[in-house]
């Protein structure tokens, strides 16, 4: 496989892992006291500055980093809303490291790119849909993030080599 091929294979096991986990981090205190409205901003929020960050500090770094820090936080603040919140938006920010760096190995191809990982979104999405998350607290959920980060530490350009 070449190299570019294997970054793109390796960034859509990163969206398919990341968009499983997702279905897997805990919000216990979501439903309490008006904070149903945190995790959409978080998400939102990460997801915006994720580009910034990777253009600013490289897309492996930003990739890798957020994602180790969110393991942290959703695991051991999953009680606490701002600290989960926190750890959402880590989690999040990996989003355009993904996009980027599959979009910069089809240049000329967004379209294609943005497809692929939408495939990958709906891929990490069937676990949830046939019922086979498995429920309660597991380690799942921080082994999975941790291979995603691996995936993006293979695959995406480091500091100074833009997103692609």
């Amino acid at each position: 496989m070449k190299t570019a091929e294997a970054a793109i294979v390796l960034c859509l096991i990163s969206v398919i892992i990341r968009s499983f986990a997702g279905y897997l981090i805990m919000l216990p205190w979501q439903s309490e006291g008006g904070w149903f409205f945190l995790a959409s901003l978080c998400a939102f929020l990460g997801k915006a500055s994720g580009g910034i960050a990777a253009d600013r500090f490289g897309a492996r770094e930003t990739g890798t980093i957020t994602l180790a820090a969110s393991i942290l936080l959703l695991w051991f603040g999953e009680e606490i809303p701002l600290l989960c919140g926190l750890g959402l938006i880590f989690f999040n920010m990996t989003m355009a490291v993904t996009a980027g760096t599959i979009y910069g190995k089809l240049p000329g191809r967004p379209g294609f790119a943005f497809g692929l990982t939408t495939l990958g979104l709906w891929l990490g999405y069937l676990p949830e849909a046939f019922g086979l998350l498995p429920a309660g607290r597991t380690l799942l959920l921080p082994a999975a993030i941790l291979v995603s980060a691996v995936c993006l530490l293979l695959a995406a350009p480091g500091r100074n080599r833009g997103v692609g």
